[in-house]
């Protein structure tokens, strides 16, 4: 039996999972198989890819870029985190963020390719663990 869990950032989907998993069901990410695409991409950590929303929007000092401003904005299109004091400073390069990668890789990486990629890579590890 596969049950899906869907919401927002920080509803609880993963406590509810982690009490599923007690009963001894497994837990699977739509998210999983791409974070570990991604990770080997960039040899990002675990905690990168699966720790809290702060690790994930972290910039990553390896991999420097430029920033996109976002119009009228006063954040940054690929790290999310600058402010219009920044622009003001003139300050225009930023880092790679896990979440930025993760974004980037699975829309135009992947899911341009084949839209329900990430569904299926996830059916498919659900499948062979059963």
């Amino acid at each position: 039996m596969i049950v899906g869990i869907l919401g927002f950032a920080q509803t609880g989907k993963d406590t509810v999972a982690n009490v599923l998993m007690e009963y001894g069901h497994q837990k699977i990410g739509f998210a999983d198989y791409l974070k570990r695409v991604v990770m080997d991409i960039f040899e990002f950590e675990p905690e990168q890819m699966w720790g809290t929303i702060a690790q994930k929007e972290a910039p990553d000092l390896r991999y420097p870029r430029e920033h996109t401003w976002v119009h009228d904005s006063d954040k940054c299109q690929c790290c999310g985190i600058a402010t219009k004091e920044w622009k003001a400073r003139g300050l225009v390069r930023g880092y790679l963020t896990p979440r930025y990668a993760m974004k980037r890789v699975g829309t135009e990486g992947a899911r341009h390719c084949w839209n329900d990629i990430w569904v299926q890579r996830a059916l498919d590890y659900a499948r062979r663990s059963e």
